[in-house]
């Protein structure tokens, strides 16, 4: 029952088969074991979502693959087959189209340019657009630089240092004076190595807070957790965690990296009111449930330009990855700076470089990026976090130190 001739497995044209009746026009499927190629069968009647068993059984257009329970008929789609609903996600080398919603999720390969985004799922999330780098708050400046993802640095072990540094604020700003900043090596969240230092009020910092700390490693993969103090439960804020941080050794003066020197050594910290703000602003009027957390970041080419048309994955269910509308660093009616919003209506980041996983599950998590240079995507790596409940989780993308972090 192979097909003499190019097929088309969206409508089943194309195709005949023979039996002992002679030769018969039949319908066009992906074979089950066979993924890469398209055969000829009589056609199947079973409809869309339906339980079915051979790979022929269901109607043109439809493959007969395992989901959770046995096997349903699942829509096939591509660039070219938008799924009417839900989105287009890899089974194997077949793209299939499956709702968010769905409860049959089954187990799906992750293609090469995939990310598994919820639970079982493989979302499609190959840019559509070309990547172009963006000055801070300023202009386009061209094509991204991402050589220091493709061929990233790993210095070995450097000496523990003093740290000091500003205590900013992601969204909406708050004074950030009394707060607590701690590190962890990644993968020991349980065991701080350096703090809690207690953020004092310096002019120099704009959200008020200022820390210093003794004793932190470098060119060490680190987490860094930015919170209310235990005398302050309630002070505005939530816990942030800051994943992928690297003080990097070189950049250290006489014993001490300063976050004037080096913007790594800046925390931040996330307010009540950007939390409540960013699920509102996407039409989730229920907000965060109080045991998931959020993952947000910014995604960074190798001069630490923003990168406008990055996608974003993350491995565990998820209500929505968002981007931003750009308005990061323009001025509203009174001259003040803006910050960015949450933008429903993109599908990649914008020229702040922003994206936010909202409502994310507790518990560990992998989150991708890729970019789209010259119709070529490129992969910004995929980083390993830990959901904590009711927190921020920050996460940016780098690229100098991109392959410490698998």
């Amino acid at each position: 029952m192979i097909c003499a001739v190019a097929c088309d497995v969206f409508d089943g044209a194309n195709c005949q088969f023979t039996d002992s009746g002679g030769a018969h026009d039949g319908v066009c499927y992906f074979n089950e074991d066979t993924q890469f190629t398209a055969l000829c069968a009589p056609p199947g009647n079973v409809a869309g979502n339906e339980a079915c068993e051979e790979w022929h059984d269901c109607v043109p257009g439809f493959q007969c693959l395992p989901v959770t329970e046995g096997k349903s008929c699942l829509s096939l789609c591509d660039a070219e087959h938008p799924c009417e609903t839900g989105i287009c996600v890899f089974s194997g080398s077949r793209r299939v189209c499956l709702d968010l919603d769905h409860e049959k999720w089954g187990a799906f390969e992750c293609g090469p340019a995939q990310t598994c985004t919820t639970g079982l799922l493989c979302a499609d999330v190959v840019p559509s657009e070309e990547a172009i780098a963006v000055a801070p708050k300023g202009e386009p400046v061209g094509q991204p630089d991402t050589a220091c993802y493709l061929d990233p640095a790993e210095p070995g072990a450097g000496p523990e240092v003093k740290v000091t540094g500003c205590l900013g604020v992601f969204g909406l700003a708050s004074n950030t004076v009394d707060l607590e900043v701690t590190y962890f090596l990644d993968g020991y969240l349980d065991d701080p190595i350096a703090g809690p230092a207690v953020a004092v009020d310096n002019i120099d910092c704009e959200s008020g807070g200022y820390y210093e700390m003794t004793g932190v490693p470098t060119n060490t993969r680190l987490v860094r957790k930015t919170s209310c103090p235990p005398s302050l439960p309630d002070c505005g804020f939530k816990d942030t965690w800051q994943f992928h941080v690297y003080l990097d050794a070189s950049t250290a003066a006489s014993g001490t990296i300063s976050g004037k020197d080096n913007a790594e050594a800046n925390t931040f910290v996330t307010s009540e009111a950007t939390w409540l703000l960013i699920p509102r602003t996407l039409g989730f009027s229920s907000g965060i449930d109080k045991d998931h957390g959020m993952v947000a970041g910014r995604i960074k080419d190798c001069d630490s330009n923003h990168i406008m048309g990055a996608v974003v994955g993350i491995s565990v269910p998820v209500k929505r990855i968002a981007y931003f509308d750009g308005a990061e660093g323009t001025l509203d009616d009174m001259g003040n700076e803006k910050a960015s919003d949450p933008d429903s209506a993109r599908d990649a980041t914008n020229s702040d470089g922003l994206y936010a996983a909202v409502d994310v599950g507790p518990g560990p998590a992998s989150v991708n990026s890729q970019i789209l240079v010259e119709k070529s995507v490129v992969s910004l790596g995929v980083h390993k976090i830990d959901v904590m409940p009711n927190s921020m989780i920050i996460l940016d993308f780098k690229g100098k130190t991109s392959g410490l972090n698998p």
